[in-house]
């Protein structure tokens, strides 16, 4: 029996249309107990040594936010530990209108069918298992996003599996804090083709899966 953590984080945004993100992403960072711990000592001490140097620093670390300097040190203590890494990638001009009506609805099928693929390849019978996921949007949101996080691992879990979900925001978690490092690597280079950041923990990636790689149509203009 294993204790397994999932620390999940999304890119791009709910703006379909040509001025919003061609991309959405979602994305999971999982490892087992004792490399959590490792993990959050490692940030821990480097946030450390960060704010002794730097006053300005907000005290947690942010890809899109922290200057390269600070990135290059989060993503050199990140590559030398065992975790993975999985992507679930959505074209959004690609989505059809039912899968968009709501940014709950369309937040709920990304993470259906990112954890359908991700759970079983980590979870085994009598396995615990420890999810969180980023806080997003506002409150009213934030309920439906839980609600519709608990139907999916209805769907998607075994019964065996003991779990819990909880919403945090990243400051608070030094892991989440990775998972959004790896996930802003990812992001650019889909959305952006940089790879630079990517491959630096592409040796991490387990998986990436673009959801709607055999749609032809395209259900608006973002070019």
């Amino acid at each position: 029996m294993t204790k397994w953590w999932i620390f999940g984080d999304e890119s791009g945004n709910f703006d379909f249309s040509c001025t919003g993100t061609r991309w959405f992403l979602v994305g999971t960072l999982t490892c087992e107990d004792g490399t959590v711990h490792r993990l959050r000592q490692q940030l821990a001490d480097l946030r450390a040594r960060v704010t002794r140097i730097d006053r300005s620093h907000p005290g947690w670390f942010h890809a899109a936010e922290d200057r390269q300097a600070i990135r290059d040190q989060v993503f050199e203590a990140l590559c030398a530990m065992p975790v993975r890494f999985d992507v679930t990638a959505l074209e959004k001009p690609k989505a059809k209108p039912e899968i968009r009506s709501t940014p709950e609805r369309f937040y709920q099928y990304a993470w259906y069918y990112h954890f359908k693929y991700v759970l079983p390849r980590v979870c085994t019978s009598g396995d615990t298992l420890e999810v969180v996921l980023a806080d997003i949007g506002t409150k009213r949101q934030r309920a439906a996003f839980r609600e519709a996080l608990d139907d999916v691992f209805n769907q998607c879990l075994p019964r065996s599996v003991r779990h819990t979900e909880a919403f945090w925001h990243c400051s608070a978690e030094e892991c989440l804090q990775a998972a959004d490092y790896f996930l802003w690597a990812t992001f650019r280079r889909w959305e952006r083709q940089d790879e630079r950041s990517y491959q630096l923990i592409s040796h991490l990636v387990q998986s990436e899966f673009d959801l709607f790689a055999r749609g032809e149509v395209r259900y608006y203009d973002w070019d």
